[in-house]
């Protein structure tokens, strides 16, 4: 467990150097820290076994036509364009370890410039994005973490006016993950949602809905399943009546806490910023508020709108408090810091996490040899998943 502890002190000793003392381009040091320990894991996470499986049993594109995409796409239930891809890579080795490295390479690489674009706190909002994303994000969701990746380019090239290119990109993101489909609709709202006069009504009508235990979430589900695509009629299928599981008191806390705190801040800064891209990204973390709120009772939708825009909350956080004082600014990275600890600690000693701990290293593997215990480990989780299910 060590290992974690020590990325987690890295990510935060450049947090404070940037953001407190100013030190520049510290963004920097901690994508390399944070790439290196992603991409180089080797059966650690969540996911893997079922992506490993795919690209194991996928022909190289470069030797293959696109029906050969199609094929493993119905068979295993994925995305035409993200089996694709996995082909395409099957092209430069058979080894898993090239997806998991390419991949965590570009969302990293994205995830910063993103940060060093839209940000003047980027070293402190990629520390806590980090500590708080990494076993879901960056350890489990291949496609989905793709997917917030090409996104956040949409939302580069939107903001400089890139309209052409904005709209491919999009295109891309809908493509590896329809899910993305979710992001999409959060930009929409973010035009007029945060500022409506009415929005604090909504949000306290959206507070009682969630407290009263009113599903949104089913209807939503049921009414997907009706989509004249197979692929996406399914999975709504799948999640609707085999995926429900229960959920816990401490994502029941989190989610009414940073309504409370982080959403109702987002809220009071909204109608005071004057800069146009923040005000977007502050206009998106109210609105992942909103699916909090209301998808209290099923993390699926939260998680996945969480990945793009939990960033944003300290975005808009941070950025308040980078004018002030730099005493003010190291008793809010400390405060934020404790807290993402407690998360960090509280995660991995959770009994599911045996997947996570130990850490395994793919740089270790090949130098001794020693076979991981990935597999077995795996085997265990499931077992456990499978008794919490409805």
């Amino acid at each position: 467990m060590i290992q974690y502890f020590i990325v987690f002190s890295l990510l935060w000793v450049s947090a404070f150097l940037g953001y407190v003392l100013n030190v520049r381009s510290t963004i920097f040091f901690s994508a390399l820290a944070f790439f290196i320990f992603v991409a180089f894991r080797f059966e650690t996470g969540y996911d893997w076994p079922v992506y490993k499986e795919i690209f194991a049993t996928i022909g190289p594109l470069c030797e293959r036509t696109a029906d050969g995409a199609k094929y493993y796409s119905e068979l295993f239930h994925q995305e035409p364009t993200f089996v694709a891809f996995l082909s395409f890579l099957r092209c430069f080795g058979a080894d898993y370890q090239l997806v998991v490295i390419f991949v965590a390479f570009f969302q990293v690489v994205v995830f910063s410039i993103f940060l060093r674009k839209v940000s003047y706190s980027a070293s402190a909002v990629f520390a806590i994005s980090a500590v708080w994303l990494i076993f879901s994000l960056y350890f489990s969701v291949v496609r989905q973490g793709i997917a917030v990746g090409v996104f956040m380019l949409f939302m580069l090239a939107f903001f400089a006016r890139a309209y052409i290119r904005a709209a491919l990109l999009l295109l891309v993101a809908l493509l590896f993950q329809y899910s993305s489909l979710m992001y999409l609709i959060a930009w929409w709202l973010a035009r007029f949602l945060p500022g409506s006069r009415y929005l604090y009504i909504l949000f306290s009508l959206a507070l009682v809905i969630s407290l009263l235990g009113i599903s949104v979430w089913k209807p939503i589900l049921e009414l997907s399943m009706l989509v004249p695509n197979d692929l996406i009629a399914s999975k709504a299928e799948y999640y609707r009546f085999e995926r429900e599981v229960r959920v816990s008191g401490f994502d029941v806390v989190f989610v009414y806490v940073s309504a409370l705190s982080l959403g109702l801040f987002s809220i009071w800064r909204y109608s005071d910023i004057d800069n146009d891209i923040l005000k977007k990204i502050c206009g998106m973390a109210i609105i992942l508020t909103f699916v909090n709120i209301l998808f209290v009772d099923f993390p699926l939708i939260r998680n996945r709108m969480m990945y793009l825009i939990f960033p944003f909350y300290f975005i808009v956080l941070f950025d308040y408090f980078k004018t002030r004082r730099q005493s003010e600014r190291a008793f809010v990275l400390a405060v934020v810091m404790i807290s993402s600890l407690s998360y960090y600690t509280l995660f991995l000693t959770k009994p599911t996490s045996l997947v996570l701990v130990p850490y395994q290293s793919y740089i270790y593997h090949k130098l001794t040899g020693e076979p991981g215990t990935g597999h077995e480990r795996q085997e265990i989780m499931r077992a456990e998943f499978n008794e919490k299910r409805i």
